[in-house]
């Protein structure tokens, strides 16, 4: 198809062209060990020390890896105990400089002042580390491996007993490295990490994400041609990574330009790939509701679940996991909740109480509920028995092209969404029932003035207004609403809007393309969605969203992501797209990502539509013209997960956040 060359190409230029711009100043199989019976728990004791040791520092310290010409120099940074002894290790895997990353949560001084070794190591071709990046791969991993299994244990202060920290870059290797079972690796706590590196990194529904690629392979690639802090000690050695630094960065932007479909690149790069090979392991995830891997995060968390559950029903290894109301970089951060408490609690358990008999029935938070989200508009965090939630229901609005007449904000199309008993009576109503009409213009596009472009620069922008109001961005989109609500009304979990539309395509902008002579790619049409919250004096917020491009359009009869049925791994039209026929109709079904909400008495649940969302997804530069149906025949509909008020208990309601995830709140009966 030709398309795929011609974006390739464009993708590279893209990628190149921020680059510039941002420089010049824009263990062993672990079931017999940690899976546990259901029954009694009992509160993981305090395991001190009785006071805090004085921490050793040892920088830029140098792990030889091979000999000969395959030697290479990897750089970490020790904090440990200035005492006696021999510790447990924990290490996170950085591909973004060591010593930049220890200034944020959680603090390895005060891990290790607790009693732990805690190595910050840049992984290979990044930060001091000699070698080429290899983004994930398997060299990379089996450097880490062997730090664990080999190095490590070699050391005079470990007692060879290790776990893996970090989030992001290093909460995705701490499943990779898992994955391989090395025998010292007891636990992982990966902070906001994806599980299917195309559709949660670098595609959205088959649309290149170049908000956050050409942002983070920007930062990525300006810190490794910084010089490595070896460059006094080892000068020799600091002038061989650089070197192996800057050559490799060509070839990364090639390889980003033959990446347009899902193929083995992204399946050897994705923690999914191999929860199989995870069931045993204690995780303890976190995610966010903002984040770029908000589907990633919740996916690991669900996929590991079931294939625990499969492997030993009645039998499962320790797993958490926390949804917090975070961008990304908050989230790593875990902004708001007791991080390093959590991170020594998780690893005392399994680091240090392993060989207690009692071993198996300890817990550090409630044990009944594995899981603990925040609710927006609750604004509360709850505890939760799995996810996602058994106790939703998922129930269908309907898009109308009837008028709201409750909306105050102006839009392209102020439509109406129905509730099944509201449709009921309107179904042959011809105004309710008209088709409605959606243009893209380039190069006017939605999505500036809106929450994505912050949630896809991880959060950076977050003091800007349109980060918690999409109104500026409504006036470029197509909106449903519902009626005020009369009652409160939860959305938690994954959501799908099933589209009927039919496309018609006029010529590319030349203002579009980039000023280099390439073949534009094929006429193609991109549908993106968000579900916002509507507050009473207007205010828009969005609660998430979902995007796909026409011609990577699923199979409308194969189960979606709310159904029964549904598989992570099946999805054939992100290896061969086919382009939509102009003015043939389809069913769209497009994935909403989830989401927690309760939408308050008097507010409005609300969609919008539009084709593009920049400068988060590369836009089509094809002008177009689609109509959207909601006729019988045609039911554009979106499906939510409701939540029930009264399944809730009030115990699931955490009232002290703090004391909570701190292990200070009892649990009930205990």
């Amino acid at each position: 198809m030709r398309s795929g060359r011609s974006v390739s190409r464009l993708l590279g230029v893209l990628v190149f062209g921020a680059a510039i711009a941002c420089l010049c100043g824009c263990g062993s199989d672990p079931d017999s060990r940690s899976s546990v019976e259901a029954g009694e728990r009992i509160p993981l004791p305090e395991l001190g020390p009785d006071e805090p040791y004085p921490v050793r520092i040892d920088r830029g310290v140098a792990l030889v890896r091979g000999e000969g010409p395959q030697r290479t120099l990897l750089y970490a940074d020790l904090f440990r105990p200035a005492a006696a002894g021999r510790f447990p290790v924990l290490i996170e895997a950085v591909a973004y400089r060591r010593e930049i990353v220890q200034l944020a949560s959680p603090d390895p001084a005060w891990l290790a002042s607790q009693g732990y070794a805690v190595m910050l190591l840049d992984v290979r071709g990044t930060g001091s580390s000699e070698g080429r990046w290899g983004v994930f791969s398997g060299e990379e991993v089996d450097d880490i491996v062997w730090a664990i299994d080999e190095w490590i244990p070699a050391q005079p202060w470990s007692n060879g007993k290790a776990g893996m920290f970090g989030p992001s870059y290093m909460g995705i290797l701490q499943y990779l490295s898992a994955a391989r079972k090395p025998e010292r690796l007891k636990a992982i706590f990966p902070g906001v990490a994806m599980a299917d590196a195309y559709r949660d990194i670098f595609y959205q529904g088959g649309i290149f994400d170049q908000e956050f690629m050409l942002f983070w392979s920007t930062l990525t690639m300006t810190l490794s041609i910084l010089p490595g802090t070896q460059l006094l000690t080892d000068p020799l050695s600091a002038m061989k990574a650089l070197w192996e630094h800057w050559t490799r960065i060509p070839e990364l932007l090639s390889l980003l330009q033959e990446l347009s479909t899902d193929q083995e690149f992204f399946w050897e790069r994705s923690p999914m790939y191999h929860w199989e090979a995870l069931a045993g392991l204690p995780v303890f995830a976190t995610a966010g509701w903002f984040c770029i891997f908000t589907r990633g995060s919740l996916l690991n968390y669900e996929g590991l679940d079931a294939v625990s559950r499969d492997r030993a029903p009645g039998l499962r290894p320790p797993r958490r996991l926390i949804v917090g109301p975070w961008y990304h970089t908050p989230g790593a951060m875990l902004e708001g909740v007791p991080a390093e408490t959590l991170h020594k609690r998780w690893f005392d358990w399994h680091l240090k109480a392993d060989e207690d008999p009692r071993y198996p029935l300890f817990d550090i938070l409630d044990p009944a509920y594995p899981v603990c989200l925040y609710v927006m508009g609750a604004e509360q965090w709850r505890k939760e028995r799995g996810w996602p939630l058994e106790r939703a229901r998922y129930e269908t609005l309907y898009l109308s092209s009837r008028q709201q007449l409750d909306d105050r904000n102006p839009s392209l199309n102020n439509g109406t969404l129905l509730w099944p008993e509201e449709r009921a009576d309107q179904i042959d109503d011809a105004q309710a029932t008209a088709p409605v009409h959606v243009a893209h213009r380039p190069p006017q596009f939605a999505g500036r003035y809106s929450r994505s472009t912050c949630r896809w620069l991880a959060g950076l922008t977050a003091w800007h207004p349109s980060a918690e109001d999409e109104r500026q961005n409504e006036l470029l989109t197509l909106t449903f609403s519902t009626a005020r609500l009369s009652h409160d009304v939860e959305v938690t979990g994954p959501m799908v809007l099933r589209l009927w539309a039919r496309t018609w395509f006029g010529p590319a902008d030349p203002g579009s393309l980039p000023p280099v002579p390439i073949e534009p790619p094929d006429p193609d049409v991109h549908w993106i969605v968000n579900v916002n919250d509507v507050f009473p004096d207007g205010r828009v917020a969005n609660v998430t969203s979902g995007w796909l491009a026409a011609s990577h359009r699923p199979d409308p009869l194969r189960p979606d992501r709310t159904l029964p049925g549904y598989d992570p791994f099946d999805y054939p039209q992100d290896q061969l797209p086919a382009l939509p026929r102009e003015g043939e109709l389809y069913e769209y079904v497009i994935e909403v990502w989830p989401a927690s909400n309760l939408f308050r008495a008097g507010h409005q649940i609300r969609i919008d539509i539009a084709n593009s969302d920049v400068p988060h997804l590369l836009p089509s530069p094809y002008a177009s013209e689609s109509e959207i149906l909601c006729d019988r025949g045609h039911p554009s509909r979106l499906i939510l997960p409701l939540v029930n008020p009264e399944s809730t208990e009030p115990r699931q309601w955490v009232e002290d956040p703090h004391a909570y995830f701190s292990g200070l709140e009892p649990w009930e009966g205990l």
